[in-house]
């Protein structure tokens, strides 16, 4: 917040010139924001639920599927199904191949790599669980099984870590220093065209979330539910300024204009970033050396009971 301070005595934005004649278009500006507000809420509940439904529709089809009675796990489709996914579980260690050895550097862009190293983190496991149709009759079997199931969830885990840890599925690393850096400037921002409003409520919400958020950034991720609340409270933050918003041209009061409310919305988006970006760091670097293992305890598995199907 000092640094933000500091940028907001040296930003040089304009500030948005308030006439009489404005009152009309800052009315229908709160409602723009407002409905704005709306369909981006339900486009965000889309976005969280649609994964959840592909998953359940993709269980339901494996299940049918394994459960089936079509094949059996020694039959030749079961047997080419398990051939297939075992090649492709041993290809995911071609990525972390490509991104550490040096003989590898060019072959390909390093995002076609982790694109592939998705599409087979997935598919792999998929023709595994069609494969043993769901039951094991040996520990060898099983112990393969539940490696894979540990492999696989834990890929899903690392990929919501890396998402916040990133621009884009392909893009950069992110720093510390670039999410602070754009946080304490969009608080400048958001500081100096709510100063410019009549109604100090916009500048209290401000205040009191980016006080929240430092101490979350301060504190770490113990206790974890500071870590957590940077979301919750980030979405709650701006629900109440476009409230306020909407409230003000309803009453026939002065609304505040859009851009403090949009302004507003990026600040919360950008501290709820900055705050939680060191828990996820720590929690992807522990990731990173859990996975890695595991992916290497799973091809000794694959390998092991490929051996013991075709010898007993």
């Amino acid at each position: 917040i000092q640094h933000a301070d500091t940028s907001y005595r040296n930003y040089s934005g304009d500030l948005p010139a308030m006439t009489s004649a404005d009152l009309k278009r800052r009315k229908s500006d709160a409602v723009g924001v407002a409905d704005r507000s709306e369909r981006s809420s339900i486009s965000r509940f889309l976005r969280n639920i649609v994964p959840w439904v592909l998953l359940l529709l993709w269980a339901a089809a494996v299940y049918s599927i394994a459960r089936s009675g079509l094949y059996t796990s020694g039959s030749n489709l079961g047997y080419n199904l398990g051939l297939i996914g075992s090649l492709m579980m041993l290809a995911l260690l071609l990525y972390p191949l490509r991104k550490r050895v040096r003989i590898f550097a060019n072959l390909g862009k390093i995002n076609r790599w982790f694109s592939i190293h998705m599409v087979l983190g997935v598919l792999g496991p998929t023709l595994i669980l069609l494969h043993c149709t769901l039951r094991w009759s040996s520990l060898n079997a099983a112990v393969a099984f539940w490696c894979m199931v540990i492999v696989a969830s834990s890929g899903f885990i690392g990929r919501f870590l890396y998402g916040r840890l990133h621009v884009g599925l392909y893009g950069r690393q992110l720093t510390l220093t670039d999410v602070r850096t754009e946080a304490a400037s969009l608080y400048a921002r958001a500081k100096l065209l709510v100063a410019n409003e009549t109604n100090a409520y916009l500048a209290d919400e401000l205040q009191k979330f980016a006080s929240a958020s430092s101490t979350v950034t301060n504190a770490g991720w113990n206790p974890p539910h500071l870590v957590i609340g940077p979301g919750a409270r980030a979405r709650m933050a701006e629900r109440r300024c476009i409230k306020f918003a909407r409230n003000a041209s309803i009453n026939g009061t002065e609304p505040p204009s859009r851009e403090a409310i949009d302004a507003l919305s990026d600040y919360f988006s950008a501290a709820r970033r900055s705050a939680q970006f060191l828990p996820f760091e720590r929690m992807f670097s522990l990731w990173h050396v859990m996975h890695v293992p595991l992916v290497f305890i799973l091809v000794l598995c694959v390998i092991a009971h490929i051996i013991a199907v075709h010898m007993y």
